[in-house]
């Protein structure tokens, strides 16, 4: 026996099993086809494994179906739990992205002090007026007010200082019109009196905008004359009263009556002041006349409300 038939011989019970490769397979029967000794012992070989009946033909195919179907479920179930799995990593980063948003779409920033500027107005009272200027932004913006007390590095003496400074959001809003610039607060003589500077923005970075002891200009007619009604509308609001309902009506009729002329009157003349233009908040309208604002002072007078001027 040659090398060849030793291994034709142990290729055999591979090709009578039938799971041996086609190379194989060729291999064993081109050897058989010459070498009779070999060809012998296969079909001897081959006589001794019993024929497989139909019934065990069937039972081994029906075994192998139910092993590929099984096989094929256990691929179905890893792929179904894959995909789940992804969803639920897909939705857990987006929820989380969401919430994440959310939380940075309220966050709001101090806006640097050179895109917007405060003025400071002197009522002919004293009272001085605060003026925000936004500079045409349509911005969503705040105005913050902040008060530090710091020590002099030279003298070690305590003084107040006032921030004023704009706020906006991270993730910028915009608003369809720009921001109107009007005044923000009001302060006494006594309220200045306490501060040592007002400085525009942030203790970071910021502009002295004015000192203690330094003149403040002038506010206008126009604007004196907006917190003339201004005071008359808060005096109204001194003759009001809460029904059952938690509604608020005026006391007096003759208030309820004329509201509408001094909101009207307000708006009106906050249009014309200077220190307040552009006017970009809607239409303006036409100031009462002579007439009807005599009619609307004598009316709040005879209700008790003291009006500081005869006839503004």
């Amino acid at each position: 026996m040659n090398k060849e038939c030793g291994i034709v011989r142990d290729l055999m019970p591979l090709v009578i099993d039938d799971v041996a490769g086609i190379e194989s397979k060729e291999y064993v029967e081109n050897h058989l086809t010459g070498c009779e000794e070999c060809k012998k012992i296969y079909q001897e070989m081959n006589a001794e494994i019993p024929g497989k009946t139909e019934k065990e033909k069937g039972n081994e195919q029906k075994a192998f179906s139910a092993a590929a179907g099984k096989l094929k479920k256990k691929r179905r179930f890893r792929t179904l739990k894959h995909v789940l799995l992804g969803i639920l990593i897909a939705s857990i980063v987006f929820g989380a992205g969401l919430f994440g948003y959310g939380k940075l779409a309220q966050v709001r920033e101090h806006v640097y002090y050179g895109f917007y500027k405060v003025y400071l107005s002197e009522l002919d009272n004293n009272k001085v007026v605060f003026t925000m200027d936004y500079r045409g932004s349509y911005d969503d913006l705040s105005t913050m007010v902040k008060e530090v007390s710091e020590t002099d590095p030279k003298t070690g003496e305590k003084k107040l200082i006032m921030y004023v400074y704009l706020e906006k959001y991270r993730i910028p809003r915009k608003m369809q019109e720009p921001n109107q610039n009007q005044y923000f607060q009001v302060l006494t003589a006594e309220n200045m009196a306490e501060y040592s500077e007002i400085r525009l923005g942030v203790p970071e970075e910021y502009q002295t905008i004015w000192v203690q002891g330094q003149q403040i200009t002038k506010a206008s007619v126009q604007m004196n004359e907006y917190f003339f009604w201004s005071d008359i509308e808060e005096k109204m609001w001194d003759f009001t009263r809460e029904s059952t309902d938690g509604k608020v009506a005026f006391t007096d009729f003759r208030i309820s009556s004329i509201e509408l002329i001094v909101h009207n009157q307000m708006y009106a003349i906050a249009c014309t002041v200077p220190e307040w233009q552009p006017w970009v908040s809607g239409r303006q309208i036409e100031l009462a006349d002579q007439e009807t604002i005599l009619w609307a002072l004598s009316g709040l007078r005879e209700a008790g409300i003291q009006i500081d001027k005869p006839n503004p």
